[in-house]
């Protein structure tokens, strides 16, 4: 969650607070009020929290740091951000966070405002994704190599962004099995881009 949704959330709990306290120590405050009242502050901060996160949807892969497990510690030198979505507010109170690097993919799920846990898988462990769509978001469902590991869920994304990361995974699956070549002397934009290419050629599995 951003600072600013964070700051409509607890300007909103203050709000709700004060309310309750009016209706608590005012014996003239009419409940009847107070539950219009409260209804109106989540309407008003759902509806802002869900612009906040409509204009901040994509994380900065620039300013991205993950703590990696120490055999999963690689430099972003030989390991670059790729692409990265986050879950859709306000189906997700706290939208989790999917980071795709060149080796490895990173879940971030949020417990509560500053707590979370962050889960990094290497790409060359995970066997397929399949697409689940709807008219608007979509889920990923990722299968791993080795049985009897769970299946890793990317749950509520948009439809463009769910898209986007399969064909760049698919890319990377494929490059980690030896099926295509990625140049690493190639600028971090040109990678990007072949990546992209190469994930768009593959046939999308998608279930409706």
């Amino acid at each position: 969650m951003n600072l600013i949704s964070k700051i409509i959330v607890l300007a909103g709990a203050l709000l709700l607070l004060l309310g309750a306290c009016a209706l608590l120590f005012l014996p003239s405050f009419p409940p009847l009020l107070f539950i219009l009242y409260a209804l109106a502050i989540i309407v008003i901060s759902t509806i802002a929290l869900l612009l906040s996160s409509l204009v901040v949807k994509h994380i900065n892969p620039e300013k991205i740091t993950i703590k990696a497990a120490p055999d999963q510690d690689i430099s972003l030198k030989t390991n670059p951000v790729i692409f990265s979505v986050r879950s859709v507010f306000p189906l997700e109170l706290f939208p989790d966070k999917y980071i795709l690097q060149e080796k490895t993919m990173s879940v971030i799920k949020k417990k509560f405002f500053f707590s979370s846990e962050i889960e990094t898988v290497q790409i060359k462990d995970i066997l397929s994704s399949r697409l689940y769509t709807g008219p608007v978001l979509v889920s990923l469902t990722l299968v791993r190599k080795m049985p009897g590991f769970p299946e890793i869920q990317l749950t509520n994304l948009w439809k463009s962004d769910g898209l986007k990361f399969k064909q760049y995974l698919d890319a990377l699956i494929m490059k980690e099995n030896k099926l295509v070549k990625v140049p690493n002397d190639l600028s971090l934009k040109s990678k990007k881009k072949l990546i992209y290419e190469i994930g768009r050629e593959k046939e999308v599995e998608i279930e409706v």
